[in-house]
């Protein structure tokens, strides 16, 4: 897999890249803003990179690029202004999520990979309504407890619960596709859900899903 263009978020004056994806929520919730990706960038496939910042422990988009569809020139092109032209808009009041800053790469870690390398020191910042509310700070042995505590603690939400409906709900739709397709070009497989699977996708990816500390 290609190493992907991190986004970049500046924090107490200094810039920190983070595979947090903050416009995640954005543009779930303006799908028509989001780019429509009409050239491949395996080096960025969500097809746009920010930079966001704390200020006063609110938290600010400072720029956006998405990636160009044009064949020639820049793969990316500016489009700040053009996504957020009002100032006032800057403020992301509606981001609740948590932020993950790396620091200390140990590419000789049993973990690491080529291009993913694990962090020794891991700043988490929990944002709720474009507010910094706190911060911790772990060990990489820490953070994968403090995961998997939390994962557990997340399940019980109804968060969680919407996320596996949503999951639910996709496979169906996905085999409603499959079962017209099969008319014509033959038998499918239809997909079933696993529970056992999409939780361990959840845990590993959580904080990408949860929007504050449990």
């Amino acid at each position: 897999m290609t190493v992907q263009i991190k986004d970049v978020i500046t924090y107490d004056k200094e810039n920190h890249p983070t595979k947090s994806d903050v416009l995640a929520q954005f543009f779930k919730k303006y799908p028509k803003k989001r780019p429509k990706k009409k050239r491949r960038f395996s080096a960025l496939w969500r097809g746009y990179t920010c930079r966001t910042e704390i200020t006063d422990n609110k938290l600010y988009i400072r720029s956006l690029s998405f990636v160009s569809s044009k064949p020639h020139g820049s793969a990316l092109y500016d489009s700040f202004k053009k996504t957020f032209p009002n100032p006032q808009d800057h403020f992301l009041d509606w981001f609740s999520g948590i932020i993950i800053i790396g620091t200390e790469p140990n590419p000789d870690h049993p973990n690491s990979h080529r291009g993913f390398p694990i962090y020794e020191v891991n700043q988490l910042l929990e944002v709720i309504d474009g507010t910094l509310t706190q911060t911790r700070t772990f060990s990489y042995d820490e953070l994968e407890t403090f995961r998997k505590k939390q994962f557990q603690l997340f399940k019980s939400t109804d968060d969680f619960v919407q996320l596996k409906n949503e999951e639910i709900a996709r496979i169906n739709k996905e085999n409603e596709l499959i079962k017209n397709a099969s008319e014509e070009l033959g038998q499918f497989s239809l997909r079933t859900f696993s529970e056992s699977d999409f939780e361990h996708t959840i845990e590993l990816r959580l904080f990408d899903y949860v929007k504050k500390f449990y």
